[in-house]
């Protein structure tokens, strides 16, 4: 068996009206604390769509100026109970934080460069399930598929989603 890295299971809940509550708040508190390093704040991933279901995860994407600039705000992050994460050596320009808030309900912070390829690419997926009704229906339902085949695998849930997500963007930005 090979454990999620944070030791939970992979589990897809059935949407959460509060989701974007949570992402309200915990944006005013990263305004709070990081100020005039934020170019822009977003509410990504499937808890930002209004009816997916989603792993309990409140994905947040900070786009800065300069990463390695806003890398200096990490310890204002650890007071906001943030925890480092390793950025993702395939994925330059993103930085990754996660916070625990309860048993229910994650946060993990995606720090990009304004204006990259990172950045852009989880705006336009969250859009394209925003727009795009039955592709949400297919995606929620490979998620529920995809955790049920892999719930203490979060890598191969990853990689078995990757698929559907390149594709989607290739319909979406043409």
């Amino acid at each position: 068996m090979n454990i999620t890295p944070d030791g939970d299971p992979v589990v897809v809940k059935d949407y959460d009206q509060n989701w974007p509550d949570l992402y309200k708040q915990e944006e005013k508190r990263l305004h709070d604390a990081l100020g005039t390093a934020i170019i822009d704040i977003q509410h990504i991933g499937s808890t930002a769509v209004r009816g997916l279901a989603a792993k309990p995860v409140i994905d947040i994407q900070i786009s800065v100026d300069n990463l390695a600039e806003a890398l200096s705000h990490l310890q204002q992050l650890e007071t906001l109970g943030y925890q480092r994460k390793l950025p993702d050596a395939n994925i330059p320009n993103l930085f990754l934080c996660k916070r625990v808030s309860d048993h229910e309900h994650n946060y993990h912070l995606h720090i990009v460069e304004e204006s990259s390829d990172e950045q852009s690419r989880q705006i336009v997926f969250r859009d394209y399930l925003l727009d795009n009704f039955r592709g949400a229906q297919e995606y929620e339902a490979l998620k529920r598929a995809m955790a049920e085949k892999f719930p203490d695998d979060r890598s191969a849930y990853v990689d078995a989603k990757t698929a559907f997500i390149t594709l989607a963007l290739a319909l979406y930005k043409t």
